[in-house]
């Protein structure tokens, strides 16, 4: 009978074999359920034995009640200690095979919670690498778009676009052609002033001409016009000056002319060479500011005029610089102006400021202030401009060929 049970167990465990062989990588749970159904088939066998025993005793009636109450304490002890207790012949399961079972259990439970902790690590261990290396591909990835992306920008900035070039080329158009209308503008502006200055001096030469013996007072034929002449020789025959004032000229100023010429009729006549270059000087001149003062240093007058007038002058050019006059380029015309016009602001400063005329133009000026003066002094209204002066509300300006020319009405 134990020949049987180690034969059904040595069967039992090379199914067993056979079936891990078969399935190497088989689930705990199909290892765990076949080593509870070898239990289950070994207590069935105990079981079977243990019956036919009892059977064999009873048939042969030779057993004692002692034998039978041995027999009963075997049998209560073989189902309450589960297999603990067996005899000798080895039918029953013992202690130190179910604990081989157990540890045999434990075993194939450690090695399989082994075997797929090594997995699992080999898994993550994977897993971590291919994240790793696709982290490195995005990074690559990443920077070849990011590179793409500057070279892109790069190329779009250097490129203009088609409307920026448009208006590049539009622009460079449109300077040509204002250069090319200035060039051409000024050969006609030169071409006219020489057939002005042609045209004036014909208008002196024949008004040279008409002179007389009767008119040496009235030697400024290189001042007046045709019909200031005939009315200017007109009166010195006759003595009657009809509506003079019209021509320039007061009454006056005429019959009270003293012997010195320059007090009424002005600085002398230039000739066309000599207003050229006076035009030339004036040009050059026009934009120009006089900046006069009675502070310690210029410094500390332009920082003065800075603060007073709100104005930068770090970027205006100096020509000259005395102590206590500087003299400034300001650029341009409306700057010019704005400065001028507000030079009001420097009230009670000590600092006075001035445009830079020619010599020519501080002459006629001076003669100009001395000519307000004496109408003043006559009770007559008078204000002063550059190179003008108003009378009454009548306003005469300052021309270098024909002396003072009454401005008419919309051309003041």
């Amino acid at each position: 009978m134990s020949e049987k049970v180690d034969a059904g167990m040595d069967d039992d465990k090379n199914k067993k074999n056979e079936g891990n062989e078969e399935n190497e990588n088989g689930g705990f749970e199909s290892e765990l359920d076949q080593t509870l159904k070898l239990a289950r088939n070994e207590k069935i066998l105990a079981g079977s034995q243990i019956m036919e025993k009892m059977a064999d005793e009873k048939n042969s009636g030779d057993t004692t009640k002692t034998q039978q109450s041995s027999a009963s304490r075997k049998t209560t002890s073989v189902s309450s200690e589960s297999f603990s207790i067996g005899g000798a012949d080895g039918m029953i399961l013992d202690d130190w095979q179910i604990e081989t079972i157990a540890e045999r259990v434990s075993q194939k439970i450690y090695d399989e919670n082994r075997r797929r902790e090594v997995g699992w690590e080999g898994m993550l261990s994977c897993a971590m690498d291919e994240i790793g290396e696709t982290m490195r591909s995005i990074e690559i990835a990443k920077k070849e778009i990011c590179d793409k992306i500057n070279q892109k920008v790069g190329e779009y900035n250097e490129k203009p676009c088609e409307m920026c070039k448009n208006i590049e080329e539009r622009e460079i158009t449109i300077r040509e052609k204002y250069r090319a209308d200035k060039r051409k503008w000024d050969n006609e502006k030169e071409k006219l002033l020489d057939r002005c200055m042609k045209a004036e001096e014909k208008i002196r030469m024949s008004e040279m001409k008409k002179k007389t013996e009767n008119q040496p007072r009235f030697d400024n034929a290189s001042y007046v016009t045709k019909e200031v002449t005939n009315e200017l020789a007109r009166g010195a025959t006759s003595g009657a000056f009809e509506d003079t004032e019209r021509f320039g000229f007061r009454k006056e100023w005429v019959n009270e002319r003293p012997e010195s010429r320059w007090e009424i009729d002005g600085t002398r006549n230039l000739s066309e060479e000599e207003l050229r270059d006076e035009h030339k000087r004036r040009e050059e001149k026009k934009y120009n500011v006089y900046i006069t003062h009675k502070c310690k240093s210029n410094a500390e007058a332009l920082a003065i005029l800075e603060d007073k007038m709100k104005v930068d002058l770090d970027n205006k050019k100096q020509i000259k610089a005395i102590k206590g006059r500087i003299l400034i380029n300001m650029v341009d015309k409306e700057s010019k102006s704005n400065f001028m016009r507000n030079r009001y602001m420097l009230k009670g400063t000590e600092i006075y400021l001035d445009d830079d005329y020619t010599e020519r133009e501080k002459e006629v000026e001076s003669w100009i202030r001395m000519l307000g003066k004496k109408e003043k002094e006559r009770g007559v209204k008078v204000k002063k401009g550059y190179l003008k002066i108003g009378i009454n509300d009548k306003w005469w300006y300052w021309d270098d060929m024909r002396g003072l020319v009454e401005v008419r009405r919309g051309n003041q």
